[in-house]
């Protein structure tokens, strides 16, 4: 699924999408061009049909990342049952 303007460079984010090489998405458009718009409705549609997490918001961002980086908080093992 590409729009009909202009044509997409390859590789792009959705072939690495379609190939399995992306864990998690952070996009956070930056205007609103309609071709910014489209790419980010494509790399939603992608990470929904992929099942993979994706953050849209710019605050949001910076708190995950503070999260994950901070070695304050303990190391904690999950035990997930099937």
């Amino acid at each position: 699924m590409r729009p009909p303007f202009p044509p997409a460079r390859a590789p792009n984010v959705v072939d690495v999408i379609e190939k399995g090489e992306i864990d998690f998405i952070i996009n956070t458009p930056s205007s609103g061009k309609v071709q910014t718009i489209t790419d980010g409705y494509l790399m939603m549609r992608k990470a929904v049909e992929y099942g993979i997490p994706m953050l849209t918001n710019l605050k949001l961002d910076g708190i995950l990342s503070d999260a994950l980086t901070d070695e304050t908080i303990p190391d904690y093992s999950l035990d997930v049952k099937e």
